[in-house]
């Protein structure tokens, strides 16, 4: 019995495929991390940033702030262990600091993605 393999057009553009999607990877890959750099350093100001294996945490550098602890992981932003939603956190924070959060949940739960799309490859 004659074993059949792929036309070798076939395995080229499957080659050429999985090329273009590891392309695509690093392109996305390296846009989070200059947005990432930019907005980390917005945040020092205000914040001690400390990163974890799955996000960050911040303590705020202000005495009277209104939160100990804040965790950004998962696409969300926890104060003192409550998840809280965008209109509690601009109460907390301000409109400038909460932005800068959110956009940060973004990022991180972006690069979780990101980093299960490259397992799966």
């Amino acid at each position: 019995m004659k074993r059949r393999f792929p036309d070798r057009s076939v395995l080229a553009s499957a080659a050429l495929a999985a090329l273009g999607l590891l392309a695509v990877a690093a392109v996305a890959a390296a846009q989070p991390d200059n947005d990432l750099a930019a907005l980390l350093a917005e945040l020092e100001p205000g914040f001690e940033v400390l990163p974890l294996t799955d996000g960050y945490v911040l303590k705020p550098r202000a005495e009277d702030a209104p939160v100990q602890l804040l965790e950004v992981r998962d696409g969300a932003v926890i104060a003192d262990g409550e998840p809280l939603t965008r209109r509690r956190l601009r109460r907390l924070l301000g409109d400038s600091a909460a932005a800068a959060l959110l956009e940060l949940a973004e990022l991180t739960a972006a690069a979780d993605e990101l980093a299960s799309a490259r397992r799966r490859l």
